[in-house]
């Protein structure tokens, strides 16, 4: 059986933590991927999931970010998802996920929705 590519890391951009998930996102990834991100909610901050470097994206992981979102809600913090590509956008659309969890193109925009007062790399700033 052929040996899956996944990494996990984690960094602290000021009070929120950025899980970012790369490579094949299955069964046992997902867990991986969902105790890491429990344990940075549980510190009390809102967490930034970045799946923009997943290559594959199997149901575990629709699974694992639900649990995540149960988890945040209990513990009164958010937790959103960065994801642009069409391998993980399809299965969280058509489950109704991203319907359920917030889910932002990039990082930046994820931060700027967590901090209203960041403003977004997208945005075109004050009009005149």
């Amino acid at each position: 059986m052929p040996q899956h590519t996944f990494f996990v890391r984690s960094e602290v951009l000021g009070d929120i933590s950025v899980v970012t998930v790369t490579g094949e996102l299955d069964a046992d990834p997902a867990l991986t991927m969902q105790a890491e991100v429990v344990a940075r909610l549980d510190e009390g901050n809102p967490v930034i999931v970045d799946l923009s470097g997943l290559t594959f994206f199997a149901s575990s992981g629709i699974n694992a970010l639900l649990a995540l979102h149960r988890h945040a809600r209990a513990k009164g913090v958010d937790v959103v998802v960065v994801a642009a590509q069409r391998l993980v956008l399809r299965p969280l659309t058509v489950t109704g996920t991203v319907g359920v969890l917030g889910v932002h193109p990039t990082v930046a925009d994820a931060l700027a929705a967590l901090r209203p007062d960041h403003p977004r790399r997208t945005d075109p700033g004050p009009r005149a």
